[in-house]
């Protein structure tokens, strides 16, 4: 882990313009979306759901018609 710290340190003492900065923030940024998204695939959590499954899907409603109010 020390290997980590280092190059972390190294970067951060890095004299750099407010490019490179930027281009650095910018490629930790999707580093960490991109991480946790394929951690959420692995974990089977997806942000989209199945139609059917929703309590607040269309048609699901008293409103719909044919469903009793519970």
């Amino acid at each position: 882990m020390s290997a980590m710290k280092e190059r972390i340190d190294d970067l951060l003492n890095k004299p750099m313009s407010r490019q490179q900065f930027l281009k650095h923030v910018g490629l930790l940024v999707l580093a960490v979306t991109g991480i946790t998204s394929v951690i959420n695939t692995f974990e089977g959590k997806n942000s989209s759901k199945v139609a059917g499954g929703d309590s607040m899907a269309y048609g699901s409603s008293v409103y719909a018609g044919g469903k009793k109010p519970v």
